[in-house]
């Protein structure tokens, strides 16, 4: 039977895994009541999940994201990547997927892979927070992100920027999205704070970065110590710099 929300990862691998761990318990401190799910490639048990769910002949590349999601147990899904850390109770986010079929940030970089019939405005989310309702419709999008993703992902990553492949999955998800007609709503800075620089306003609910629990801790209590209009420009945390 299908419980009615939840919070998934998808981590294969013992470094993702331990990751997502942190993450996991770091939504579990903020909002106890939401119960979390690893899909992963190993079935033994792991804490602070409510359950573990085995996947299959596992890619580790963005193949296994995208399958992962499509096996949530969960009516209403909230998925996290492993390098995040939640900061605040995200239990809204729920409540937007009573009435929104997707949920998720635009990209921080504004790197949008050129796809033509899509204009550069329609800005490429970030799928590293990704809320979504089941549906006929999401599971019909879905399926096709994951055939377009694996048909066409060196061609989606469209060249390179500053040297490093860029994201297909994310690129495919925006082609697809732009002519779904899947309702969007667009997330706050607060609901994926990447530590680049951004502007906020209220508490950040979920830092997104690749950290160690400490260094998220101290970023965390950094950006949330104020909860007024403010910018920041964050330096990678092993410097321990924060710009305001």
């Amino acid at each position: 039977m299908m419980s009615d929300f939840g919070v998934i990862y998808v981590a294969t691998g013992e470094r993702y895994q331990a990751e997502a761990v942190v993450s996991a318990a770091s939504l579990k401190q903020a909002s106890p009541g939401i119960a979390a799910t690893l899909i992963t490639d190993s079935s033994d048990p792991v804490d602070p999940f409510d359950q573990v769910i085995v996947l299959d002949d596992p890619r580790h590349d963005f193949v296994d994201k995208i399958r992962g999601i499509r096996m949530s147990p969960y009516h209403r899904t909230v998925f996290l990547d492993s390098d995040t850390y939640v900061c605040d109770d995200i239990s809204d986010l729920f409540d937007l997927l009573g009435r929104f079929d997707v949920a998720a940030a635009q990209a921080v970089l504004r790197v949008n892979v050129p796809i033509e019939g899509i204009p550069y405005a329609f800005t490429e989310p970030n799928t590293g927070v990704l809320g979504f309702r089941k549906s006929p419709a999401w599971e019909a999008f879905s399926a096709e992100w994951l055939a377009l993703y694996e048909r066409d992902r060196e061609t989606l990553r469209g060249g390179s920027w500053e040297g490093k492949a860029l994201s297909g999955d994310q690129a495919a998800f925006r082609k697809l999205l732009y002519h779904s007609d899947l309702r969007l709503a667009t997330l706050a800075s607060e609901y994926n704070c990447r530590f680049d620089a951004g502007y906020l306003h209220g508490r950040v609910k979920i830092l997104h970065q690749r950290a160690s629990q400490a260094e998220l801790q101290k970023t965390a209590a950094i950006l949330n110590s104020a909860a007024g209009k403010r910018v920041h420009l964050t330096h990678h945390p092993r410097s321990r710099r924060i710009t305001w």
